[in-house]
């Protein structure tokens, strides 16, 4: 019994000493979908085009983000949703967020003008997401910026066609 538990926590050991979990990259939000606006919150959900260049996949668990609008803080954003991130590959993914609606509208508002004549605002997302891959976790910063499409229904624009 004695070397089965013993060769079970080397096993556990060797397993577990693998599962370094290299960070991924955020390569592109393609497009911010606005779900809902309630007194309260706002849902919204980006399609973030993600590069994992690990062996195998992980889970997002957490967001902690601060969102910009032209330059202009509006808030932070928590994730609504786990996002499961599949291993070695780019692949585009809905990240469900909600927000404080109450920053997030004066934040549109000032973005308002430039979103209703291009259909796009300066994005910018920063802060910290935590992933976990089995017993593991790990948090890892984001700070993106980009031009980015808003849509006002939660379809993606190529999943319309």
């Amino acid at each position: 019994m004695k070397n089965i538990t013993r060769l079970f926590f080397v096993f556990l050991f060797i397993s577990l000493a693998g599962c370094q979990l290299e960070a991924p990259e955020l390569k592109n939000i393609e497009q911010i979908g606005i779900d809902e606006v309630g007194k309260s919150s706002v849902k919204i959900t980006l399609w973030a085009s993600i590069d994992n260049p690990n062996n195998y996949g992980f889970t997002v668990t957490e967001a902690d983000l601060d969102v910009y609008i032209n330059s202009t803080r509006i808030g932070k954003v928590v994730l609504d949703k786990n996002v499961k991130i599949k291993a070695n590959r780019i692949e585009t993914y809905p990240v469900e967020l909600s927000a404080g609606a109450t920053n997030l509208i004066a934040g549109a508002i000032q973005g308002g003008i430039q979103t209703l004549l291009k259909g796009k605002v300066n994005l910018r997302v920063k802060g910290n997401v935590k992933a976990r891959r089995f017993l593991f976790s790990k948090k890892f910063p984001v700070d993106y910026q980009a031009e980015v499409p808003v849509k006002l229904n939660r379809k993606k624009e190529s999943d319309e066609n």
